[in-house]
C-alpha cells in the first residue's frame, strides 16, 4: 500500500518536472497525471462541517435629494389675425331670353263612327172584346092580379183575355251612381285608357268611383269632379258624359280631340269647366248656354272656329271665359255677344273681333 502511495507520489513529481520544462499548464498536466495515474481506492468521506453564521447585510444608504426642476418660460402672447378683405360684388345675371313658339300638335285621327242601334220589334196586337148579348123577349102580360114570369136573358158571351207587354225600365230608373259609372267608363275607352301613363289608377275595377283616380264623389255616390291631368288621354268625349248631372268640376288636358259634344250641356251642375290646350275643333256649341251654374270656361289654345254663340250670354254666373289660341288666333268670327263685357276676367280682347251692338231695349209699338 505504502509502496503504491510512493510510486503515485514519484508519478506526480515526474509530471510537473515535465510539465515546467514543457511550459504546459496546470490543467493540462492534472489531465495527463489522470490518464497515466491509476486510481487507488476511493477513501472514506470525511464527516461534513458546519456551515459559518452569515455576516450582516450592512444597512442601505438613502438616495440623494432629487434635484428641483427649473421654471418653464412663458408663452409669448399670438398675434392678432389681420383683417378679412371684403368681397367683391357679383356680376349681375344677363336677362333670360324669350322662349320659342310651341310647334302646333299634328292632327290625331279621328275615331270610328258608332253603329246605329237596331229597331225596335212591333207591339202585338191586343185581342178584340167579346160582344154583349142581347136581352130575351119580354113575356107577355098576365091577367090582372098575376104578373107574368120573367123572359129568359141570351146567353153571355165569355170574356177576351188582354196581353200586355211588359216594358223594359227606362233608363231613368237605373240608379244613378251606376249610371255615373257606366259614364265613366264610357270615357274610359273612348280616350284610350289602357293606355294611359298611371301604374294604378284603379278605372274598371268594382272599387268605389272615388278610388278611381282624378274622380271624387259625394256622400250618395254621384261623381262631382273628374279631374285628368297629363295621364296620356287620347281621344274624343263621349255623349255618356253628359249623364253626370251632379258634376261640379270638369279638367282635362291634353290628347282630348274632335267637337265638344252638345251633352255636355246637360251638365247644369257645373261650375268649373276647363278643357285648355287640347285639339277641339268646330264650333262651340249653343247647348253650353244650359250651364247656369258656371263661373269659371277656359277653352283656350284649341282650334275651335265659327262665331261665338249668343247662349253664352244666359251664363249670368260667369266670372272666367279664355277663348284664345295661338294655334287659330283668326278662326273665331263675327262679334262678340255684347254682354259678354260683364265678364270679370277674359282673353276677349285678343281676338280682335268687336263688340255686338247692344240688344234693343225699346219697346216696340
Amino acid at each position: 500500500m505504502r509502496v503504491k502511495l510512493i510510486a503515485g507520489l514519484v508519478i506526480i513529481f515526474m509530471g510537473l518536472c515535465f510539465a515546467c520544462s514543457n511550459g504546459l499548464s496546470e490543467s493540462e498536466v492534472v489531465r495527463l497525471i489522470q490518464q497515466h495515474s491509476t486510481p487507488g481506492p476511493q477513501g472514506e468521506p470525511g464527516p461534513i462541517g458546519e456551515k459559518g453564521d452569515t455576516g450582516e447585510r450592512g444597512p442601505q444608504g438613502e438616495p440623494g435629494p432629487i434635484g428641483e426642476k427649473g421654471d418653464t418660460g412663458e408663452r409669448g402672447p399670438q398675434g392678432e389675425p389681420g383683417p378679412i378683405g371684403e368681397k367683391g360684388d357679383t356680376g349681375e345675371r344677363g336677362p333670360q331670353g324669350e322662349p320659342g313658339p310651341i310647334g302646333e300638335r299634328g292632327d290625331t285621327g279621328q275615331q270610328g263612327e258608332r253603329g246605329e242601334r237596331g229597331e225596335q220589334g212591333e207591339q202585338g196586337l191586343q185581342g178584340e172584346k167579346g160582344e154583349r148579348g142581347e136581352p130575351g123577349p119580354q113575356g107577355p102580360k098576365g091577367d090582372k092580379g098575376d104578373r107574368g114570369e120573367p123572359g129568359k136573358a141570351g146567353p153571355v158571351s165569355e170574356p177576351t183575355v188582354v196581353l200586355t207587354p211588359v216594358a223594359s225600365p227606362s233608363p231613368a230608373a237605373i240608379n244613378p251612381a251606376e249610371r255615373d259609372r257606366a259614364a265613366l267608363v264610357a270615357f274610359y275607352n273612348a280616350t284610350g285608357g289602357d293606355s294611359w301613363n298611371l301604374s294604378r289608377h284603379n278605372w274598371l275595377s268594382d272599387l268605389p268611383l272615388d278610388h278611381w283616380h282624378g274622380v271624387t264623389t259625394d256622400a250618395d255616390g254621384r261623381v262631382v269632379k273628374l279631374l285628368l291631368y297629363g295621364v296620356g288621354l287620347n281621344g274624343k268625349i263621349p255623349p255618356e258624359l253628359g249623364s253626370l248631372t251632379e258634376l261640379t268640376d270638369l279638367s282635362m288636358y291634353p290628347g282630348i280631340r274632335g267637337t265638344i259634344p252638345p251633352e255636355l250641356g246637360n251638365l247644369v251642375s257645373l261650375s268649373y269647366l276647363d278643357l285648355s290646350g287640347n285639339v277641339l275643333i268646330g264650333e262651340i256649341p249653343p247647348e253650353m248656354g244650359n250651364l247656369r251654374q258656371l263661373e269659371f270656361l277656359d277653352l283656350s289654345q284649341n282650334k275651335l272656329k265659327g262665331e261665338i254663340p249668343e247662349e253664352l250670354t244666359d251664363l249670368w254666373r260667369l266670372e272666367y271665359l279664355y277663348l284664345y289660341s295661338s294655334h287659330s288666333r283668326d278662326n273665331f268670327t263675327g262679334c262678340i255677344p255684347f254682354k259678354l263685357k260683364n265678364v270679370i276676367e277674359s282673353d276677349l280682347d285678343i281676338l280682335e273681333l268687336p263688340f255686338c251692338e247692344p240688344p234693343d231695349t225699346q219697346p216696340h209699338l
